[in-house]
C-alpha cells in the first residue's frame, strides 16, 4: 500500500509579504500545495485621508476616453468612492443590461486579477495586455493621440505608464486611488524556505522590518518589475513567475523547489 504522493511544497515554509487584508489568497494557494505559509505583511493599503481629488476625477468620468486600473486595490478603493458618490457615478463604469452604456469611457485592466475584480462589479474591461506590466499596457492601449486617459492607481505607482502614454500623445490624468504604506512586523519570520514578493513596495517594506532575507531562503518574485527592485536592493532573485499573477508566483515557488530536488539540491 502506497501513501499519497508528496505535494510540491510539502514541508516548506513560505513567507508571504502581501498586505494582511490580501494575504489569504496567496496563503491558501501555498497550503493547497502542501506548504506552510508564514504571514508577515510588509505593506498595508489604506484609503486616502482626503479623497477630494479622486472624487473630482470620478465625477468627471464621462469626459475620459479610457479609465485604467492597475491593481485589485485600485478597483476596490474606486468602488468605495463610487458607492459614496451615488448611482450616477456607478453608471459611468458598470455595464448596462445590453453592455456598455452610451457615453461611458472604455476600461483597461493591467492583468487578469484586476479584470476579474472589475467584472465582479459589473464593469467588463475593454482591454487587458498580453503581458501584465505597465509598459505593455502603455504600448498596447488602443488610444489615438489626444485621447483623455484617467489612471487610477496607488500613490507610489511608477511613472512609466503615465510617461509612455503621454509620449503617444494621450492626455493623461494620474490620480491616486489609495495609499500604500510600509508595515512593521514585530515577530521575526524565523527559518523559511522562500520569501515571496508581489511588488517593489513589499521588497522595501520587508527589508526595513527584517533587515535581510533569512539565511538560505530563496527569493521569488511575481514579475520582472518586482525582481528588478529586489536586485537593486541587493537581493539575489532565485525565480520570477512566468505569468505575473498570484497563481504564477506559487507555480514559480513550486518549480524552484522541484528543480532543486531534480538537481540534487533539495532537502
Amino acid at each position: 500500500m502506497t501513501g499519497r504522493p508528496a505535494r510540491p511544497l510539502e514541508g516548506r515554509r513560505i513567507l508571504v509579504t502581501r498586505a494582511s487584508a490580501q494575504a489569504e489568497e496567496l496563503a491558501a494557494a501555498v497550503r493547497a500545495l502542501g506548504g506552510e505559509p508564514v504571514l508577515r505583511a510588509a505593506i498595508e493599503v489604506r484609503p486616502h485621508e482626503d479623497p477630494a481629488l479622486l472624487d473630482r476625477a470620478l465625477d468627471a468620468l464621462a469626459t475620459y476616453d479610457w479609465v485604467v486600473f492597475t491593481s485589485v486595490n485600485g478597483v476596490r478603493h474606486v468602488w468605495r468612492r463610487l458607492d459614496a458618490l451615488g448611482p450616477q457615478a456607478l453608471d459611468l463604469l458598470e455595464d448596462g443590461e445590453d453592455g456598455r452604456r452610451p457615453g461611458q469611457p472604455r476600461i483597461a485592466a493591467i492583468g487578469p486579477g484586476t479584470a476579474a475584480a472589475l467584472e465582479r462589479r459589473g464593469a467588463r474591461p475593454d482591454y487587458v495586455p498580453a503581458e501584465y506590466v505597465a509598459e505593455a499596457l502603455a504600448r498596447g492601449l488602443p488610444c489615438a493621440p489626444g485621447a483623455r486617459v484617467l489612471l487610477l492607481r496607488a500613490d507610489i505607482a511608477r511613472a512609466a505608464l503615465r510617461e509612455l502614454l503621454a509620449a503617444r500623445g494621450a492626455v493623461v490624468h494620474d490620480v491616486a486611488a489609495y495609499r500604500t504604506v510600509e508595515a512593521r512586523f514585530r515577530e521575526a519570520p524565523g527559518d523559511v524556505d522562500a520569501v515571496t514578493f508581489t511588488s517593489p513596495s513589499t521588497v522595501r517594506g520587508f527589508l526595513r522590518s527584517a533587515g535581510a532575507v533569512p539565511a538560505r531562503a530563496a527569493v521569488i518574485c511575481i514579475g520582472p518589475v518586482t525582481a528588478r527592485a529586489a536586485g537593486q536592493a541587493g537581493l539575489r532573485v532565485d525565480a520570477v513567475a512566468e505569468s505575473y499573477t498570484l497563481n504564477g508566483l506559487v507555480e514559480a515557488v513550486a518549480r524552484h523547489f522541484s528543480d532543486r530536488a531534480t538537481e540534487g539540491g533539495g532537502g
